[in-house]
């Protein structure tokens, strides 16, 4: 879903059809599948951000704390890069090829 996002921006920029993200916030909630921008997100829930090495999440987690009063805001250390590393590790180590 990202990645497709991801896409048509880009599909966006190079035509200059239509309007980018480009300074704006969108969060992509995996678990109700659905998108939101930053001035929509709920202050009455914990919020988990991730990104993939887990700068840019901490990041925003700092920034999210700073504003409006939100709930507990958690980021992934080392982004979802450490836990395909952990398991390509385990792969390899098993004799994975």
């Amino acid at each position: 879903m990202v990645g497709m996002l991801q896409a048509n921006e880009a599909i966006k920029l190079i035509t200059g059809l239509g309007e980018t993200l480009a300074s704006g916030l969108l969060i992509v909630d995996a678990l109700l599948a659905n998108m939101r921008r930053f001035d929509e997100l709920p202050v009455d829930r914990d919020l988990i951000l991730n990104c993939k090495s887990g700068t840019r999440s901490a990041r925003g987690a700092l920034y999210l704390a700073s504003q409006r009063g939100f709930g507990w805001i958690y980021s992934l250390k080392s982004g979802i890069t450490a836990p395909v590393q952990t398991l390509l590790e385990k792969y390899y180590a098993n004799g994975g090829h």
